[in-house]
């Protein structure tokens, strides 16, 4: 049986704890290790690639909302629609970089999306798509995560 991301993060931890620390004499690099250490054991490895795919299916289906319903704002627009037409393309995410780019795309789009309307847009549609897109963005996995 193959080790799962978690093992393998708590495998690393175990070693650095084991073996690392007890050699580090400086100050900054202990702390420096102990923040490494925090990071390892924080992390849902285990759930990190489908947490990443599920943000990327809230953030396709959002993007696939915006870009209709900002077709008739005009020129101010168009490189935010752009974006999000490029995102929309549909493309290979069978890898973490894949997956990864396409989330990088989403949120470049957003956030072209986020700057037209705050320059462009009626104080009606800003405050009615900043709540959707808070909203999508608070589903997130990752946030889920935190709690």
């Amino acid at each position: 049986m193959r080790s799962s991301p978690n093992e393998l993060a708590e495998g690393v931890r175990a070693l650095l704890k084991a073996s690392v620390a007890p050699e580090i004499s400086s100050p900054q690099a202990r702390i420096d290790l102990r923040k490494a250490l925090a990071v390892l054991r924080a992390g849902s490895w285990n759930e990190m690639p489908f947490m990443l795919l599920s943000e990327n299916r809230l953030l396709l289906g959002l993007l696939a909302e915006i870009e209709p319903a900002s077709a008739d704002l005009g020129a101010p627009f168009a490189a935010a629609r752009d974006l999000a037409r490029e995102a929309l393309t549909p493309r290979s995410t069978d890898s973490y970089p894949a997956a990864d780019a396409l989330n990088q795309a989403c949120r470049s789009a957003l956030g072209a999306f986020v700057d037209a309307i705050d320059r462009d847009a009626s104080p009606a549609f800003r405050r009615d798509w900043r709540n959707r897109i808070i909203a999508t963005l608070l589903a997130s996995p990752f946030n889920a995560a935190r709690d």
